[in-house]
C-alpha cells in the first residue's frame, strides 16, 4: 500500500510539494543526461568505425535517434507532468499514468517513425 494511498494524504502538502518537484527535476536531469551519455558515445564509435570502413558512413546513426527519440519522448512526458502538478491542475494524475505507459512503450520499442524519418533524411 502506497502513502498515496491512506485517506489523509495531501499532495499538495508542502513537505511533500517538495519532495515531489524534486524528485520530478532530478528524474528529468538523469534522463536528459544518461540518454546524451549513450548517445554521444554511440555516435563516437559509429564516428571512429566509419573512419575504417570503405562505406564511411556512421553505422550507428539510427541508434543514436533512436536513443535521443525515446529519451526526449519520456522527457517531454515528465515535463508536462511536473508542470500540470506545480500548477495545481487534478490533470497530472492522469500525466503520470500516461508517463508510466510511455516508460514502458519507450523502452520496449524505441525506433518510433520518426526515427526512420530521420534516418531517411541523413541519406539523401
Amino acid at each position: 500500500m502506497g502513502i498515496n494511498a491512506r485517506p489523509d494524504f495531501d499532495p499538495h502538502d508542502p513537505v511533500v510539494s517538495d519532495l515531489f518537484i524534486s524528485a520530478w527535476v532530478l528524474d528529468i536531469a538523469l534522463n536528459v543526461s544518461v540518454t546524451m551519455a549513450i548517445a554521444g558515445r554511440l555516435w563516437w564509435m559509429g564516428r571512429t568505425t566509419a573512419s575504417i570502413t570503405p562505406t564511411r558512413t556512421n553505422r550507428y546513426a539510427l541508434s543514436v535517434y533512436a536513443t535521443v527519440e525515446s529519451g526526449a519522448i519520456f522527457a517531454g512526458v515528465n515535463i508536462i507532468s511536473l508542470a500540470l502538478y506545480v500548477s495545481d491542475n487534478p490533470g497530472y494524475l492522469s500525466a503520470v499514468s500516461i508517463a508510466s505507459q510511455v516508460a514502458v512503450c519507450v523502452h520496449r520499442r524505441p525506433f518510433f517513425p520518426l526515427c526512420t524519418e530521420l534516418f531517411r533524411f541523413g541519406r539523401h
